[in-house]
């Protein structure tokens, strides 16, 4: 019994520490983004009237004090912020390891980015296909709502404007895969 539940936890951490390639672009993602925030907060820029204390807002307060502090007392630089912008760092190595692992597929990545077809749906498809335009729209404008908020009031953190922007994403990238087993279908 001990031996299955031994098996099983390795074959977890062996998928954590070895990505596919999905797994590998969310974490790309979401540690350059945790790394734009570290940053963020180590120049005052985050919140408009608090720094943030990433050990306990990832622990949800647990560690006694409060997830923000006041930015006329807070360091520029403290051990929480460390350990947080090192965890972002490992999800950026460890997503960039396994995309490089195959570098044609890492080159077809980044042309990707830049070359998708998802781009050229925000003008519209021949095929009629509203699920990708929609789709795409509603991902650009999730993403577009979080950076123009940000910028405007400096609130990167705030629940209330991830809330509004993962409903945009969220909805653009279910229709986008609806969309994507439409084609499959045909």
């Amino acid at each position: 019994m001990s031996e299955n539940a031994d098996n099983e936890k390795g074959n977890l951490v062996s998928m954590l520490m070895n990505p596919s390639k999905t797994l590998a672009t969310w974490y790309l993602g979401i540690g350059l983004w945790g790394l734009f925030l570290a940053i963020m907060n180590m120049i005052g820029l985050v919140h408009p009237e608090s720094r943030i204390s990433w050990g306990n807002l990832l622990t949800f307060e647990m560690l006694g004090s409060s997830a923000l502090g006041t930015k006329a007392d807070a360091p520029f630089f403290v051990f929480g912020d460390l350990i947080f912008i090192a965890m972002c760092a490992g999800l950026i190595f460890l997503g960039i390891k396994a995309l490089a692992a195959d570098q044609e597929y890492m080159e077809d990545w980044f042309k990707g980015l830049v070359q998708s077809d998802s781009w050229k749906d925000l003008g519209g498809r021949e095929d009629g296909n509203t699920n990708a335009v929609i789709g795409t729209w509603a991902i650009a404008l999730g993403f577009g709502f979080y950076l123009v908020w940000g910028v405007l009031y400096m609130s990167w953190v705030d629940p209330g404007v991830y809330a509004v922007s993962i409903v945009g994403i969220g909805a653009g990238m279910a229709l986008r895969n609806l969309a994507d087993a439409e084609e499959d279908v045909e």
